[in-house]
């Protein structure tokens, strides 16, 4: 019997990578399917690749509040 806390917590850290792709170009859906057919870090990667200003502007927003 399959567990469901693994898939559960694999869709919640690919719905995250979502969840930041709300405020980049391309909208959400680009980033989730990569982060649901390979992992959330590979997302992740995408993410920050597609939008090498999105990294930059992620971590002066945490520097300011």
């Amino acid at each position: 019997m399959i567990s469901t806390i693994p898939i559960i917590v694999y869709v919640l850290l690919c719905l995250m990578v979502t969840a930041l792709a709300f405020r980049a170009r391309g909208g959400f859906l680009p980033y989730l399917m990569p982060s649901l057919a390979l992992t959330p870090v590979v997302g992740l990667l995408i993410l920050f690749r597609a939008n090498p200003d999105f990294a930059r502007l992620q971590s002066k927003l945490k520097t300011e509040g």
